[in-house]
Formats: structure tokens, sequence, C-alpha cells
């Protein structure tokens, strides 16, 4: 854990968790995406989220594309989550008010919501590999 923490201060973090931010640089716009209907959440898009980032400008398209370290989602459900009609999904973290409403699309594609039974989470582990000896 101390090299860790030595791996964090380096890179100029800051590990006081007085600090919720451990001095991390913060979006000024933050907006929680709702669910716009009843069901279960059988899927997530990590595709979506992906380009979604990207729309966000947490992301390159080009090589010279600048990256913004304050944007992103935070999830707030996951599959096999039962939601409602303006239940939050997760939230947007962004730089432009053009990105915010990018992103809240994006969050909203990615995440499935299905009606009927509750999904089956996929499995943790598909397998395991071991050795012939």
């Amino acid at each position: 854990m101390e090299r860790f923490k030595r791996l964090v201060r380096a890179q100029g973090g800051n590990l006081d968790p007085a600090k919720r931010d451990m001095g991390l640089p913060v979006a000024p716009l933050v907006k929680t995406a709702s669910a716009d209907r009843e069901g279960w959440v059988s899927g997530i898009d990590p595709l979506a989220l992906g380009y979604g980032v990207i729309a966000l400008g947490g992301g390159r398209k080009r090589q010279d594309d600048v990256v913004d370290p304050r944007v992103g989602f935070v999830m707030g459900v996951e599959v096999g989550t039962r939601v409602a009609p303006g239940d939050p999904i997760g939230v947007v973290h962004a730089g432009t008010v053009d990105g915010l409403a990018a992103g809240v699309r994006a969050l909203r594609e990615a995440v499935t919501i299905s009606g009927g039974d509750e999904p089956v989470p996929p499995p943790t582990v598909l397998e395991r590999i071991r050795s012939a000896d």
C-alpha cells in the first residue's frame, strides 16, 4: 500500500480522505441521468459509454485531440437493477453544456431497460484456465 501511496503522490494526487475529490480536477457541470421507463436493467453497452466519454471530451478521435480529465460517467446501476421512471441510472460530469446534453443522451442509450422477468447478470468469471501440470 505504501508503494501505491508514493505513486499517487508522485503524480500530484492527494490521499487526504477529507477531500472527496482527492485533489483531482472536478467538472463544472454535473447532472444525474434518469430512467425513462420501468423495468430491469438488462444490458449496459460499454462501447456506447466509450463514445459518450469521447463526446464529453474525455477521449481522443485524433492523436492531437486534447483530453479533459474532469469529464466522465459514474454508473448508478448494473445489470439486474430494477428501475422506475425518474430513478437515477448514472451521473454525467461535463465541461460544457453541449457535452452535458450529449453525455446524458449517451448514458441513456447505453443502458438497456427491459420489462418482464429479472435478467440474469452475466457471470463474473467466464472460465478458468489451468496449467496441465
